[in-house]
C-alpha cells in the first residue's frame, strides 16, 4: 500500500473511531434517556397512582356526603311523617273530645231536665199538699165562722130576750 493507502486506512481508521465514540456516547445517552423515561415512568405511575387514591377518597367523600344528606333527608321525611300521624292522632282526640263534650252537654242537659222535672213534680206535690191543706184550714175555719156565727146569733138571741124579760 502507498501512503495515501495509509492515509485513507487512517483517516477511516480515525472516522470509525470517531463513529465509535459517537456510537458509545450515542449508547450512553440512549441508557440516560431510558433510565429518565423508566424514571418519568415510575413518576407518572406514582402521579397517577396517587390521583387515582385522591379520587377514590374525593369519591368516597362526596358519597359518605351523599349518604348524610339522603339520611337527613329520610329522618326529616319520619320526622314530617311522625308530626303527621301526631297531627291526625290529635285530630282525633280533638274529634273524640268534641264527641264527647256533646255527648256530655246532651248528658248535662237530660239531667238537668230530669231534675227539674223531679224538682218542679216535687214542687207540685208540696203546693197540692199546700192547697189541700189550706182548703182544709179553711173548712175548718168557715165551720169555725159558722159555729161563732151561731154562737153570735144565739148571743144576740139570748140579750134580747134579756132585755125583753128586763
Amino acid at each position: 500500500m502507498t501512503h495515501s493507502g495509509d492515509w485513507l486506512m487512517q483517516a477511516e481508521l480515525e472516522k470509525a473511531m470517531e463513529l465509535g465514540g459517537l456510537a458509545e456516547k450515542l449508547q450512553e445517552s440512549l441508557q440516560r434517556e431510558k433510565r429518565e423515561t423508566a424514571r418519568l415512568a415510575e413518576a407518572l405511575e406514582s402521579a397517577d397512582l396517587q390521583l387515582e387514591v385522591q379520587i377514590r377518597a374525593f369519591s368516597k367523600a362526596k358519597q359518605q356526603e351523599a349518604e348524610k344528606v339522603q339520611q337527613a333527608i329520610k329522618q326529616r321525611e319520619d320526622s314530617e311523617a311522625e308530626k303527621g300521624e301526631e297531627v291526625q292522632q290529635l285530630q282525633q282526640q280533638m274529634g273524640s273530645l268534641v264527641l264527647e263534650a256533646g255527648s256530655l252537654k246532651k248528658e248535662t242537659e237530660k239531667a238537668a231536665a230530669d231534675w227539674e222535672k223531679k224538682e218542679l213534680k216535687k214542687y207540685k206535690q208540696k203546693i197540692a199538699q199546700l192547697e189541700e191543706e189550706t182548703q182544709a184550714k179553711s173548712e175548718v175555719l168557715q165551720k169555725a165562722e159558722e159555729t161563732v156565727g151561731t154562737h153570735v146569733h144565739m148571743l144576740v138571741n139570748a140579750k134580747l130576750e134579756l132585755a125583753e124579760q128586763a
